[in-house]
């Protein structure tokens, strides 16, 4: 269960935020994996650091290229920050 205090603080960096950059548009604060290497074609060590190089910027991460992408690791998704794919992705170890 959340506390009213942590609950208030989430809230009130939300409204701060959205104050200084306002509502956001629907393809701002997008960022595409592809834009760092991230491909069906590549290797899993390419796709591992390209991928892990998008989600250390934050924020969403848009895969939107359908295919299998060969992974050699593990990626680490930090707070804040969601993976998004197309119908059609799979990852492959």
């Amino acid at each position: 269960m959340t506390s009213p205090l942590l609950f208030c603080l989430s809230l009130c960096t939300w409204i701060t935020l959205w104050a200084q950059v306002g509502p956001l548009s629907s393809t701002s604060g997008f960022t595409n994996a592809a834009n760092f290497g991230f491909s069906p074609s590549a290797t899993g060590l390419q796709n591992m650091q390209a991928l892990q190089k998008a989600v250390d910027q934050g924020g969403t991460i848009q895969v939107s290229t359908p295919g299998t992408y060969k992974l050699a690791g593990t990626v680490y998704i930090g707070s804040n920050t969601s993976l998004n794919s197309a119908m059609g992705f799979l990852s492959k170890k």
